[in-house]
């Protein structure tokens, strides 16, 4: 173990700060409890979560909805989107820290989505990394379990 310093920050009080600053910021909204979210035949329901992982943790990069920006997707964190059937356009955005992530999702009125929002980093030359966020639509039976473990960031009706 190789002790170094940030400013005047040693590295065990930094590791402290990010646990203690990690666990504050998953603590917050209620957790997932598919019976609280109704659907009903003239919208859809979609999930976009993020499942509680140790990279890119302090990220929360920004929801984009056709445009319409949102709060950050916090690491352990989903929102629930109620919205009519057509295509839209989802980005995840954080600014100048990595790549942004956009697809477009069709979804149908009367039907439950789980779009999972992915993070990782890719090297680049020494000693630099991208930081990535990547949107997939995972299957019900996926998304059911993943999300079992996440908190309400924002419920949306769009």
């Amino acid at each position: 173990f190789i002790l170094f310093h940030l400013g005047n920050i040693s590295m065990q009080k930094f590791i402290l700060i990010f646990f203690v600053t990690l666990i504050a910021g998953c603590s917050t909204g209620t957790k997932f409890v598919a019976s609280t979210h109704s659907i009903d035949s003239n919208n859809a329901l979609v999930y976009v979560y993020r499942p509680l992982q140790f990279d890119n943790a302090l990220l929360s990069p920004d929801l984009i909805i056709n445009n319409k920006r949102f709060k950050g997707i916090s690491n352990g964190g989903y929102f629930s989107l109620h919205i009519q059937e057509g295509e839209y356009q989802i980005k995840v955005d954080f600014g100048d820290k990595g790549k942004e992530s956009t697809k477009t999702f069709k979804f149908e009125n009367g039907k439950t989505y789980f779009i999972k929002a992915n993070t990782g980093r890719k090297p680049l030359e020494y000693p630099y990394e991208l930081v990535y966020f990547r949107l997939d639509e995972v299957e019900s039976s996926i998304g059911n379990f993943e999300i079992k473990d996440t908190r309400l960031i924002e419920e949306i009706n769009y």
